[in-house]
């Protein structure tokens, strides 16, 4: 049957969220949200493990214990969409709990003590306001009453919620308090223009000593010892006005111990917020947590969790386990055979090279400046000039050796989402780069762009990709993407055209739930002008002579075969080399890679996902099938398939 051979990894990733058990110094429980799920510790943050059984989407950007987690194990994940996931057993496994806002990504929670024996959840949604739940989830109420702005960041409950009602939410307008449970709120700090907060944590003591604490972007960390009504800025001795998360000892009454991530490193107080001294310098913290005096834990941009047992004097790398890196896109040498080159990269993540068949991983993009990249091409021509290019949020850059450097290929200031180079490119010089809603064309290696139309207006552009007619022409394939409508479905569209000059054919229009578009370009395009689209559940395959008829026209006709679930979409897909004679696709959805001999007729599963861990991105040595096929798994590792006997 075979089976998936475990290649480099990349440990670490993006954490925005840390919560201690409320009995951590005896149970050494932890919980780290990331982009691609929930991990557990259970040894005090030292080392990780994967914690994602039911959770339907991974990309969890918040998190919340039960005020009574040492006895009902019962915690809450909220994620990018908008779901709200329940575990009663500490991460082991998990429910859907409901959808508070729709859409709007739950970026923050809070739980408190209910009514009674209910707990009330407070969710705060990316776009849509504050939703407050009193019976742990079953009904849901918007409090959005007073809100200076409905696009939450952070919030906070007092420990004595159900007493005093009192809770604060920070958005971009600045800090809003209430002291109804959130039925009306009231602006009582206003952000400077281009400011926003980020963070806002309340005292364990709040009841007593009504201080409250709250971290800007750019204005540094404010304080308030009146309940929250005023607030004053204590930035002594701050290296980065820049907050991105605050922390609280448990025993803030006794030790005055507070905790912040900023952009330049962490930072702790010792006086209350008085004066504040760094403990681990030059690295941007997105979250924190405080256990102890002497035990500190830092989540990072990309390294991970650090985690310190003296106090921020001395630090150490706490990031076992935690394969939580965002590489969604793998690419393979032309010449991989020979050079064993590969390259993965990824949302807000470094773009990483392996020059020894995926062994191991290094950063390439040293010294290029904060730019996300999106897409990526590597010139056929690749084994004798090591040329790459990157499509980045600032526009275009190239690599002459082999991505060690890079210089800027224009499109400055356009961010760019897809990237095409024609398989001709070493002699026609076509490549073109997408930005959110248009298309630039460069006809000479990318020295010059042009603004080509695209073929549609105001739609998301999804897919990309070049081919060759069979007078080796250029052909450039688009699938565009228009929100739901009336009916709540989005649509998908597929378009062609022969470049420069020749017009936009609309080739397929499907409605669906889904933007993902793949684009399984066969190497023998140039003959029959076929290829295939990864959509929801489906490969649809072009049958050759027949035609719909539809509203927009008459169109070719695509057949759907079915390969996942509704709810386990197509992730990636490729077409194996030489295929007109071996009728070979290879597909990925997150149970698994299936393969089909037959031109997407028929589908079979190779085996599970690689390492439990949905495979985002999948390609096929050009020595197929003497070299085999290799997966990108959630997380960052890199896996082989190996067919076996």
């Amino acid at each position: 049957m075979g089976n998936w051979i475990p290649l480099a990894a990349r440990q670490g990733g993006i954490v925005p969220t840390i919560v201690l058990s409320p009995d951590f110094p005896a149970d050494g429980t932890a919980f780290a949200a990331t982009h691609t799920g929930v991990f557990r510790s259970s040894d005090g943050g030292r080392s990780w493990e994967i914690r994602v059984e039911g959770l339907g989407t991974l990309m969890v950007q918040s998190l919340a214990l039960s005020p009574n987690f040492a006895t009902d194990r019962t915690l809450f994940a909220g994620t990018a969409d908008g779901n709200l996931y329940r575990s009663g057993d500490a991460g082991e496994s998990w429910t859907f709990l409901a959808r508070p806002g729709g859409a709007s990504g739950l970026v923050a929670l809070a739980v408190a003590p209910g009514p009674g024996e209910s707990t009330t959840i407070v969710a705060g949604t990316a776009a849509d306001g504050l939703f407050v739940s009193e019976d742990g989830g079953r009904t849901w109420e918007a409090r959005v009453s007073g809100l200076a702005d409905r696009a939450i960041i952070a919030l906070a409950l007092s420990p004595a919620f159900q007493q005093d009602r009192i809770a604060f939410v920070a958005t971009e307008k600045g800090l809003h308090r209430t002291a109804d449970g959130g039925s009306s709120w009231k602006l009582v700090w206003t952000c400077p223009e281009g400011d926003s907060l980020e963070a806002v944590v309340v005292s364990p003591g709040f009841a007593a000593d009504r201080i409250a604490f709250a971290g800007t972007e750019g204005q540094g960390i404010l304080r308030s010892s009146d309940g929250g009504s005023t607030w004053q800025t204590a930035s002594a001795g701050l290296p980065d006005l820049c907050i991105n998360a605050l922390a609280l000892s448990p025993n803030f009454a006794r030790d005055r111990l507070v905790m912040a991530g900023t952009g330049g490193g962490v930072v702790l107080s010792a006086d209350g917020g008085a004066s504040w001294r760094v403990v681990a310098e030059e690295r941007m913290a997105l979250s924190v947590a405080l256990a102890s005096p002497r035990l500190l834990l830092a989540g990072l941009v990309r390294e991970g969790v650090i985690r310190s047992g003296d106090g921020g004097t001395t630090w150490e790398a706490a990031s076992h386990g935690l394969f939580a890196a965002s590489l969604v896109g793998l690419a393979l040498s032309p010449a991989f055979e020979s050079d064993d080159t590969l390259f993965a990269w990824g949302p807000s993540e470094e773009l990483v090279r392996s020059t020894d068949g995926g062994k191991s991983w290094a950063p390439v993009l040293e010294g290029l400046g904060p730019v996300d990249v999106a897409s990526l091409g590597i010139s056929p021509a690749f084994a004798e000039n090591g040329r790459v290019y990157i499509a980045t949020s600032d526009g275009m850059f190239v690599s002459d050796d082999r991505g060690a450097t890079w210089r800027r290929l224009g499109l400055e200031g356009h961010q760019l989402v897809l990237l095409a180079l024609s398989p001709a490119f070493p002699e026609d010089g076509v490549m073109v780069a997408a930005a959110t809603g248009s298309l630039h064309l460069s006809t000479d290696g990318g020295a010059s762009w042009a603004e080509l139309e695209a073929p549609v207006g105001e739609e998301y552009l999804v897919s990309m990709a070049i081919a060759l007619d069979p007078a080796r022409k250029p052909v450039l394939l688009v699938g565009s993407w228009r929100d739901p409508s009336g009916d709540g479905r989005g649509r998908l569209s597929i378009w062609r055209r022969t470049l420069p000059n020749e017009p936009w054919a609309n080739l397929f229009s499907r409605p669906t739930n889904t933007r993902v578009a793949l684009l399984g370009m066969p190497d023998s395009y140039g003959e029959d002008q076929r290829f295939f689209i990864g959509n929801g559940e489906s490969v649809y395959r072009l049958v050759p002579d027949p035609t719909e008829r539809t509203r927009e026209g008459i169109r070719p006709l695509w057949l759907p075969g079915g390969i996942g679930r509704a709810s386990f979409p197509v992730l990636s897909l490729v077409a194996a080399p030489d295929f007109a004679h071996n009728h070979t696709l290879y597909a990925s959805t997150s149970e698994g890679v299936y393969v089909s001999r037959d031109e997407a007729r028929t589908w079979q599963k190779l085996a599970p996902a690689p390492g439990n861990r949905p495979p985002v991105a999948i390609d096929i040595s050009p020595g197929y099938p003497k070299d085999s096929l290799y997966a990108l798994a959630l997380g960052g590792r890199l896996w082989r398939w190996d067919p076996a006997d």
